[in-house]
């Protein structure tokens, strides 16, 4: 995923998930990890990957599998695939 730049200091340039699922509609709003996410979109559960050293870069994989909207990833969607770029 491509950072915003006011949230390059806390990854660097790029965020990394792994994504868990396949891309499914949203059939409905709803609150999620803090994430509003709403009827339509397209998500995605996956795995967040912290960095925890930049030099070599050195990740960690969260344990937690949340939903991602596709919308926020950086991607390129439609109503029936989420390709991640």
């Amino acid at each position: 995923m491509r950072v915003a730049s006011d949230q390059l200091h806390l990854e660097g340039p790029l965020w990394l998930l792994q994504v868990d699922s396949e891309a499914v509609e949203m059939p409905e709003d709803m609150l999620h990890s803090s994430d509003a996410i709403e009827a339509g979109w397209l998500v995605v559960r996956g795995r967040w990957y912290e960095c925890v050293q930049r030099s070599p870069r050195s990740y960690r994989r969260s344990q937690e599998s949340r939903l991602n909207p596709c919308q926020h990833l950086g991607s390129k969607f439609s109503t029936k695939t989420c390709t991640i770029s």
